[in-house]
């Protein structure tokens, strides 16, 4: 069984307009930061994958979280 077969899915949820926006946004900002070409979904999991801590560090600054302190480590 091929898990990247998608033909016979039925689609549940299409991102609205500004979740893909801010979607776009932190792809080529992780591209431009750690000059990757990331040119699908498949690009960034694996990149993701393999670097599990920028990954994190991104997200968490990305996301404009609300904290009271910065993390120590990330995971």
């Amino acid at each position: 069984m091929n898990y990247r077969d998608f033909k016979n899915v039925q689609v549940m949820w299409h991102p609205d307009g500004y979740v893909s926006e801010r979607r776009k946004r932190f792809i080529k900002h992780i591209e431009d930061k750690y000059h990757v070409k990331l040119g699908n979904y498949w690009d960034l999991h694996k990149w993701s994958v393999e670097n599990l801590e920028n990954l994190w560090t991104e997200v968490w600054d990305f996301s404009e979280l609300i904290y009271s302190r910065k993390y120590d480590k990330v995971f």
